[in-house]
């Protein structure tokens, strides 16, 4: 550790100890130049003897903050920051903006790693402002913005997001429809809460302009108009998601049959299920669809239905389903081993996760639709496969 510090921090002991030694052979007889010196090899003496943080400390007094040494300082503070020390980069970053001699391309550099710092330290309402102050710079328009969007999302300031959204989506080459849909379905979730359901519709509205393939849009109004006892139209809202995106027909799936049983089409929910197979749905479709097989036609209907559709698409949860229906029938001697098989099972299925992100890889048993890790939209999907639907 004491060596990795060392080859960091060398440059810093370098410059410092030349504009030392170069002030020394200009002032040799000053006081204060020898003071400076001796302050040099003090530092040299904390840094050997692994005492980075004095070391640091010593250097960065010594060297003054001009155009020579601003980069340096910069440096310094990005580090701190990384590091976890916020406090020490704020306090550089301040140090460099007071000095009234700066220029204005390193004045505004200096600004926008002091945003980072406050952001970084969650004091967002002065990130906030620094930000906003160089957004009208040309230099730090998109980098701005990208992080007051991600600031608005901290605060939940869901009106401001989208602005803001929209604004990239000008100067900046990336698509932020996906974003900008979900904070109209963030607005629209504060309004069902409230009971303004009209509200939250329009709300909704917005957001299938914006990105007329949202299936959490869809799963919003299927909600809505279920509030609203209009069955049928919550049924076309759910359909739609058969085509959006088939992995989350399942997130809506006892909402589904309480429309259809609502209205008292049970043939309608099973044709409903089957299209949701054909298409590929997961197990959890499947299995409604055997369940509903069950009730109809028996035991071996939906063992043979089950069996079929495991040849296809082996997982675990279908193959828990058929011991469950194998349980029923067995005897005695062969039901002590499918009870022992369906609790390894059950116990292997139990400790998997639901959900995974496909942008960073993390797991979860529940659904979000922003990742808690990588805090990307809509990366979060259904665990497809064996292990999963």
């Amino acid at each position: 550790m004491a060596i990795e510090w060392f080859i960091l921090f060398l440059p810093l002991a370098a410059a410092t100890g030349w504009f030392a030694g170069r002030s020394s052979f200009v002032k040799s007889l000053d006081p204060e130049e020898n003071k400076r010196s001796k302050n040099y090899i003090v530092g040299l003496n904390y840094l050997l003897n692994e005492q980075p943080d004095k070391a640091i400390d010593t250097f960065i007094e010594l060297l003054d903050v001009d155009t020579e040494t601003v980069e340096t300082h910069l440096a310094l503070g990005s580090l701190f920051r990384k590091r976890g020390e916020v406090d020490r980069a704020l306090k550089l970053h301040q140090n460099i903006i007071a000095r009234r001699t700066l220029s204005q391309g390193l004045r505004q550099l200096a600004l926008f790693e002091l945003g980072n710092d406050y952001l970084s330290a969650g004091v967002l309402d002065r990130a906030e402002s620094i930000f906003e102050e160089l957004s009208f710079s040309k230099s730090y328009k998109n980098t701005c913005l990208k992080q007051l969007l991600t600031i608005f999302q901290l605060t939940k300031d869901w009106e401001k997001a989208i602005h803001t959204a929209t604004e990239l989506q000008k100067y900046s080459k990336d698509n932020f429809d996906c974003e900008r849909a979900h904070f109209y379905c963030e607005l629209a979730n504060e309004e069902i809460s409230k009971g303004h359901l009209s509200i939250a519709s329009g709300y909704l509205r917005k957001a299938l302009k914006v990105d007329e393939k949202s299936v959490r849009v869809c799963l919003m109004q299927g909600f809505i108009a279920r509030k609203q006892h209009q069955w049928q139209q919550a049924i076309i809202f759910y359909e739609s998601i058969i085509e959006m995106d088939i992995q989350f027909v399942s997130e809506a799936l006892n909402e589904i049959e309480q429309c259809f049983k609502a209205i008292d089409d049970i043939q309608g929910y099973g044709d409903f299920l089957q299209r949701a197979v054909d298409k590929g749905a997961g197990t959890t479709v499947i299995l409604a669809a055997a369940n509903l097989l069950q009730v109809n036609q028996g035991d071996k209907e939906a063992g043979v239905f089950i069996t079929s559709n495991l040849r296809k698409s082996p997982s675990l949860r279908g193959l828990q389903a058929l011991i469950e229906l194998h349980v029923i029938h067995a005897s005695d001697s062969a039901k002590d081993s499918l009870l022992l098989l369906q609790e390894l099972v059950d116990e292997l299925l139990n400790s998997k996760p639901n959900y995974s992100c496909e942008h960073c890889g993390f797991e979860s048993k529940q659904l979000y639709w922003q990742c808690p890790s990588c805090k990307n939209w809509s990366t979060l999907k259904p665990i497809m496969g064996l292990e999963g639907e």
